[in-house]
């Protein structure tokens, strides 16, 4: 009898032993969706630049579009660009239109033409023609290949230039007022290049340039602990 009590006593002192070993903390933990409760959705976060737009403002202006973008050093080696060729062009028209003046003035003085003569470029080519030293000469060639239609006879349009040297000199200005007039259309082709260049480097580097707009959420994070008897709710934000 004495036996089969001490064998109960230690089997109920194991059996306690193996409930209390095998006793686990079980943690659990339950994470819902993230709450946006700031943007209406993922495009609104994440917008294109359009390049639409991008080339439209560089045709106005070369480089606007590359700054609209982002790409602040292409945008100012365009913007230089244009500045340079503007104020070449403008410089250059402007000279080459002081040289014809000054060549009118000029013929005014030393083959007595009228400078406030208001007349087509051709007779200023025509004066400065080294076989027509006065329009006599001129005249009579005109005579001689049946067009007399073509003589000069009014009062304001005669010269007779006094040296042949005036004549070389006068020349030398409208060849240096033409020239100029020449660099002023390149310098015009240029700013239509420089638009066409822009608007093709643009039109590539909006392809990989993108807004991106900063999210803002809030995410609820539930937990519960069994272990611990606990419950609660984990809040992160996200600005």
């Amino acid at each position: 009898m004495k036996n089969v009590k001490f064998i109960l006593i230690i089997g109920a002192l194991l059996a306690g032993f193996i409930t209390v070993s095998a006793q686990v903390v079980i943690e659990e933990e339950i994470t819902t969706d993230t709450v946006n409760i700031l943007t209406a959705d993922k495009a609104a976060s994440q917008r294109a630049k359009s390049p639409r737009l991008a080339m439209m403002a560089n045709l106005l202006v070369p480089g606007l579009g590359h700054k609209y973008i982002g790409k602040e050093g292409r945008a100012m080696v365009y913007f230089a660009s244009e500045a340079l060729f503007i104020f070449g062009l403008i410089y250059s028209e402007t000279y080459s239109r002081k040289m014809y003046d000054n060549s009118k003035s000029y013929a005014w003085k030393y083959a007595g033409t009228r400078y406030e003569k208001e007349s087509d470029d051709e007779y200023w080519k025509v004066i400065g023609n080294k076989y027509y030293r006065s329009y006599k000469d001129y005249n009579y060639e005109m005579e001689l290949i049946g067009q007399p239609d073509k003589k000069y006879s009014e009062p304001d349009d005669l010269w007779y230039w006094e040296d042949d040297y005036y004549q070389t000199r006068y020349r030398e200005i409208r060849k240096t007022a033409t020239s100029f007039h020449v660099v002023s259309s390149f310098f015009l082709g240029a700013m239509i290049l420089n638009r066409a260049i822009s608007f093709i480097d643009v039109r590539i580097a909006s392809k990989y340039t993108t807004l991106q707009t900063t999210k803002a959420e809030i995410r609820l994070k539930p937990l519960c602990s069994l272990n611990k008897k606990e419950l609660g709710i984990s809040l992160t934000g996200n600005f």
